[in-house]
């Protein structure tokens, strides 16, 4: 199958460094080949953020929960002064 592409010298240039190709065919074949790859990596990666800022949130949530805990318990036990310094 043949595939033209239409970019400037710096954009095949670009490839072929990125590659290590000496003919700009073979690099964007490469490329075209990596993008595969590179679409279900970014899928993955995507879900990872996802999950860690659930995650973020939850722990948020534990330590403002831990911090309304302990400024209640020094209210009761009369200790309030210590949070004043």
């Amino acid at each position: 199958m043949l595939i033209k592409f239409d970019v400037t010298n710096e954009e095949g240039d670009r490839l072929k460094m990125q590659y290590g190709q000496k003919v700009a065919s073979k690099a964007f074949k490469m490329a075209a080949l990596d993008a595969f790859d590179l679409y279900h990596k970014n899928q993955e990666l995507h879900e990872v953020i996802d999950s860690q800022r659930t995650e973020i949130r939850r722990l948020r949530n534990i330590i403002e929960q831990a911090r309304s805990s302990a400024a209640q318990l020094l209210e009761k036990t009369g200790q309030g002064d210590l949070i004043d310094g």
